[in-house]
């Protein structure tokens, strides 16, 4: 599978896709999911319109032990987990010619 991935919470600062942290997964056919040590703990949302080779807007809020995925303005994850309480952020992706573009981090 084509896919992209927010990582967050890492338990270390390495550049690999691993296990010790949280990731918000985009697949190559518009599907995102939450995964936690590289294993779903959310079903499949989907990214309303996507289109391949399409700037998308993605917004990942964590906050607490809820993580909840956007894309635009609209809702499409929302999980709960206490696994991992911090961390470091990664972007990463696998099969894929995917690129990254104006990623912002804000505390909240």
């Amino acid at each position: 599978d084509n896919w992209m991935a927010v990582e967050f919470r890492k338990e270390t600062p390495v550049t690999t896709h691993e296990q010790n942290a949280y990731s918000l997964m985009i697949f190559g056919t518009g599907q995102a999911a939450f995964h936690k040590d590289l294993v779903p703990v959310t079903g499949d949302g989907m990214i309303p319109g996507f289109a391949k080779d399409t700037w998308i807007n993605i917004r990942l809020v964590v906050k607490g032990d809820t993580m909840e995925a956007y894309a635009g303005d609209t809702l499409i994850l929302r999980a709960t987990d206490t696994r991992f309480g911090q961390g470091y952020i990664s972007l990463n992706s696998g099969n894929s010619a995917g690129a990254f573009d104006d990623v912002v981090v804000t505390p909240l």
